[in-house]
């Protein structure tokens, strides 16, 4: 006879199966590809309750919409430099004319160098916020992390 288990259930097992995994102490390798750092960020973001992810959408590397509608538009680089502000930034005149556009924007970067610590305030001062992962340490080994909610979310608060 066969058992069905309640959802309740089912996830005990598969966080106790992921607890019984062996950890990795070894550092995670450094993100060289605009592709993993996308995989990262999707990947903290989608577990945030209301929030989804979708991948080089309107423009935008992601495009992260909240069940209530609201948008967050997020470039991702290796490097920042000008051409992120470029590409982030929306055109003169769009507010203006009422053209689409997310409602938020977002920078994610692997790394800011001593040369772009001025275009990350610039762009802090312009309104779109700057991110780099960091390694943090977890039950599963080190891993990469955004920190998104303490970083974006405000501990908790649920609002940008």
């Amino acid at each position: 006879m066969a058992t069905i288990l309640s959802h309740d259930q089912q996830q005990r097992r598969e966080h106790t199966e992921l607890i019984m995994q062996p950890i990795s102490r070894a550092k995670p390798p450094t993100i060289s590809k605009e592709s993993t750092l996308c995989e990262v960020f999707i990947k903290e973001f989608n577990q945030i309750k209301g929030w989804t992810c979708y991948p080089e959408a309107a423009g935008f590397d992601v495009l992260v919409v909240n069940d209530d509608g609201r948008q967050i538009g997020v470039q991702a680089k290796l490097s920042l430099n000008a051409k992120v502000a470029e590409q982030i930034l929306p055109n003169q005149g769009d507010d203006f004319w009422e053209s689409p556009g997310p409602d938020h924007r977002l920078v994610i970067v692997s790394k800011i160098t001593d040369a772009s610590a001025g275009i990350a305030k610039m762009l802090r001062r312009l309104g779109v916020k700057v991110l780099c992962p960091y390694e943090s340490w977890t039950a599963q080994g080190y891993v990469h992390t955004f920190g998104l909610d303490h970083r974006l979310l405000c501990r908790g608060q649920r609002r940008l």
